[in-house]
């Protein structure tokens, strides 16, 4: 085959396993949701006052959170099934793996968004006081905002668990495929 050895058709067959690896989905959706979170509390800031209607829209988009938080953990729990005994076929492959291990293993995204959620309880707090009359709508939204906060603060020990899996599945292939190197062997 003419193509056999392009790198680019290499890198592109091993396009869904760099997709995976970075987990991109759910990342690009975590950071969506602090985008959208963020705009609506600064929505919600500048109404007059928040109706019943708005504290209920505003609660339902805090309580995505927690299924962004299942969403991210169950993106990394059976990460590397598919792939344990997998060839690097480029180094740019081998070194994507290693960047998303990077990610993983000091749970940047989970601290980041644990980061952010702190940063918007605590602005919600400090509108909530600062405001003269605090309406049961305003009350309820910053009681259910708070209450989020233990569903958040669970990605951030539930991605402790998988980050160990995925460090044991990691090492076993970035060995496989060292002395593969070391052994010259092609398949």
């Amino acid at each position: 085959m003419k193509f056999k050895h392009d790198q680019t058709l290499i890198i592109v067959s091993n396009l869904k396993f760099i997709i995976e690896r970075l987990r991109i989905l759910s990342r690009v959706f975590m950071i969506g949701y602090m985008v959208v979170l963020y705009q609506a509390l600064q929505w919600v800031y500048g109404l007059p006052d928040l109706s019943g209607a708005q504290s209920a829209i505003m609660t339902t988009l805090a309580s995505v959170a927690a299924v962004m938080t299942k969403f991210y953990v169950d993106t990394g729990k059976n990460l590397y099934d598919d792939y344990e005994d997998i060839d690097y076929a480029h180094p740019f492959v081998a070194s994507i793996d290693k960047v998303g291990y990077i990610i993983d293993k000091f749970r940047i995204f989970p601290i980041v968004f644990v980061l952010f959620y702190l940063f918007c309880w605590y602005d919600v707090f400090t509108w909530a006081m600062s405001l003269e009359v605090l309406s049961d709508p305003r009350a309820t939204f910053v009681s259910i905002y708070s209450g989020m906060a233990s569903v958040v603060f669970g990605l951030l020990i539930s991605s402790g668990d998988i980050s160990i899996n995925l460090e044991k599945n990691f090492m076993t292939r970035y060995q496989h495929n060292e002395n593969k190197k070391l052994s010259g062997g092609d398949g």
